[in-house]
């Protein structure tokens, strides 16, 4: 599996709003994806918390 093959099975499986805060951004390879999406998992977790309070 190339590395584009992986990108776009990995985009696939991720779910509102993650998906659609990563697939406007261009990806090199896997782990620059992988990152951009711990990213963006920590941003909505913190939002989510921030809700609460």
């Amino acid at each position: 599996m190339t590395d584009r093959e992986v990108c776009q099975c990995f985009l696939k499986s991720l779910k509102d709003p993650r998906y659609n805060l990563m697939v406007i951004v261009p990806f090199k390879d896997f782990s620059q994806l992988f990152t951009m999406g711990e990213d963006i998992d920590l941003q909505t977790k913190e939002m989510n918390k921030s809700s609460f309070n």
